[in-house]
């Protein structure tokens, strides 16, 4: 007994040399949303209906151990995510509000998105586990850091970041599949390079970033790729302007490219903008965008067309973003043009906006068409406070015949709101 005290008391003394603290951030949003005929047709689509109206929430906190000053394990938890059931949609979307859905009902899960060592050393910064991703633009990779993202990149990964004055030098190794342990042959290993530079002074930044994906087996649809990234950013006083080119050399098909370019000026209150994107398609080949760069309330976003599956909501699995299947019908590539301006009220937290922008695709599908139409949309924000905002849209569509012959407009309105912390 004496010795268990003792053992007891010595341990309790040595807690506060090992003690940790938890850190906790993350965001709540929510909305509603009415939809009006998004199958682009007349009547009703198969197991669906004209108009879609309902709520949704999503709730995204990260709970970070602080062990000291170098080490912390930070981690995302994903709230009540829709998993299953009736609707495919958006590995971040959340869930639409349904008194029948559950976690014991497998409609819903609690899930961990992200888990990770961040060890701040005197040579760098080295990081293990499931960690997010962002690079460039985001043509690519994107985080999703932004409250209204649907999407994220998050790798199974180690990789080390060592920045040599304005140069930054990142290596790191990826396992995008290990399935059977005892056999490397249904494996993915990735093998990456990057390399940017930062000058403050200049307000410039560039960056060039290699991938070597190996594929035992073919895993997603793809064979072993060479993948390469270069982005450069310059601000020239109240002017932004940004490009990020991107290539895919996988074996068996035809090289696919991307390219997206962006330029920003502000001229007192008013703001204005422009996109170009392009999505290389050939006959076995096409260039994907990752799904977060959503130029429309419509377009690359919502699950659009007769083709698309009627359970089918907000991009699904991201795969009819720019450059991927959007009418459904076998078409792929893009070519994007947009404008965005917007004017911020004076003396308040009101910002008024629109975008207005055409598309299509670059090799048309079984429809015989590439026009997929031209798109205006208008908003209102209101930052109520530093960390909580809410925005209200209309979206107004009118398709091309890339989805099909006498295609109908589509439009609709969303308010949401999103809470920082």
């Amino acid at each position: 007994m004496t010795k268990t005290l003792l053992s007891l008391s010595l341990l309790s003394l040595s807690l506060p040399a090992f003690s940790a603290s938890f850190s906790l951030s993350g965001n709540y949003r929510f909305g509603t949303n009415m939809l009006v005929n998004t199958d682009l047709s007349s009547g009703k689509k198969a197991g669906a209906g004209s108009t879609s109206s309902f709520l949704e929430h999503r709730f995204l906190l990260r709970p970070d151990v602080l062990i000291d000053e170098r080490f912390t394990i930070k981690s995302e938890l994903n709230f009540l995510q829709a998993t299953g059931g009736a609707n495919q949609v958006p590995p971040y979307f959340g869930t639409p509000l349904d008194s029948n859905a559950s976690q014991t009902a497998g409609d819903q899960q609690m899930i961990v998105s992200q888990l990770y060592l961040n060890w701040a050393s005197d040579w760098g910064l080295f990081r293990f586990g499931r960690i997010p991703k962002t690079w460039g633009l985001g043509l690519l990779y994107d985080a999703g850091e932004d409250a209204f993202d649907d999407f994220k990149t998050v790798k199974d990964r180690a990789d080390f970041q060592a920045m040599l004055g304005s140069l930054g030098l990142r290596f790191a190794f990826e396992k995008g599949a290990e399935s059977v342990i005892n056999g490397d042959y249904d494996d993915m290993d990735t093998y990456e390079l990057g390399i940017d530079y930062s000058n403050a002074e200049a307000s410039s930044n560039v960056g060039i970033l290699y991938s070597r994906n190996i594929r035992s087996q073919k895993i997603g649809g793809m064979n072993s790729s060479h993948d390469l990234s270069i982005f450069a950013k310059k601000t020239f006083g109240k002017f932004q302007l940004g490009a990020e080119f991107a290539s895919i050399s996988e074996e068996a098909r035809n090289a696919s490219t991307g390219l997206l370019v962006q330029a920003d000026g502000a001229f007192g209150n008013f703001n204005l903008g422009y996109d170009f994107a392009y999505a290389s398609a050939s006959s076995n080949s096409s260039f994907k965008f990752n799904p977060n760069y959503r130029p429309f309330m419509f377009l690359f976003r919502q699950s659009l067309g007769g083709a698309t599956a009627a359970t089918e909501f907000r991009n699904g699995s991201g795969l009819r973003g720019v450059g991927g299947d959007v009418a459904g019908d076998g078409g792929k590539g893009a070519i994007v043009n947009k404008l965005h301006a917007s004017y911020k009220f004076t003396g308040s937290q009101l910002t008024l906006g629109s975008d207005l922008g055409f598309a299509q695709l670059a090799k048309k599908g079984t429809n015989g068409q590439s026009s997929l139409g031209f798109e205006t949309d208008v908003f209102l924000a209101h930052q109520w406070y530093e960390n909580f905002k809410l925005q209200y849209a209309l979206g107004l569509l009118v398709p091309g015949k890339a989805f099909g012959p006498n295609p109908k407009t589509a439009w609709g309105f969303e308010l949401k709101g999103a809470l920082n912390f």
